[in-house]
């Protein structure tokens, strides 16, 4: 078990800087690629809140499909760990973000970017503890699919067709989604 866990931290530590590198060519890609519309599923089309975390969102997803390869004996609980894991680096960078943007009423590039890492840290560690605990009810296991087909779909649709709302709005342009 040691060996085990030992394996599942260090994936989880590697899985973390993945997020964080991948996330932050990510913010990026859409605009390097011309605005090829098919990238626009997993890269940020605009500055909007909703954008930004799918940066976290879709390389911890694929980095959830290595570690089924990866790891054996906890293979039937990484993509519901991930999504409970998932969900809550987004919250951490929501709540994070809104409470110091409503305090100084501006944002701050380098508290972003803090916000971004920290808030991936804490995920991976999170996961990391689900993954290695013995036990993991199995309503626990239920949530976390039903969380993870929930943000599946939702970072599939709203960049495409995003709900009105501050959220999913471009604070520059005032433009939603890709359009």
């Amino acid at each position: 078990m040691a060996s085990n866990s030992r394996l599942i931290t260090n994936m989880e530590a590697m899985g973390a800087a993945f997020v964080i590198l991948a996330g932050t060519l990510l913010h990026f890609a859409f605009n390097w690629s011309d605005n090829f519309e098919p990238l626009a599923l997993f890269a940020s089309v605009n500055e909007s809140l909703w954008e930004h975390l799918k940066l976290a969102f879709w390389p911890g997803l694929f980095w959830a499909l290595l570690q089924l390869a990866t790891i054996d004996n906890v293979r039937s609980r990484v993509l519901p760990v991930k999504g409970i894991s998932l969900l809550m680096t987004n919250f951490f960078i929501v709540t994070t973000f809104l409470s110091y943007t409503s305090i100084v009423q501006s944002n701050n590039l380098v508290l972003d970017i803090g916000i971004f890492i920290l808030a991936v840290v804490t995920g991976s560690a999170v996961s990391g503890r689900l993954l290695i605990r013995s036990g993991f009810p199995g309503v626990l296991q239920v949530f976390g699919w039903v969380l993870l087909i929930f943000q599946l779909l939702a970072f599939s649709m709203f960049t495409f067709y995003p709900p009105e709302g501050v959220f999913f709005t471009d604070p520059k342009s005032g433009t939603q989604g890709i359009h």
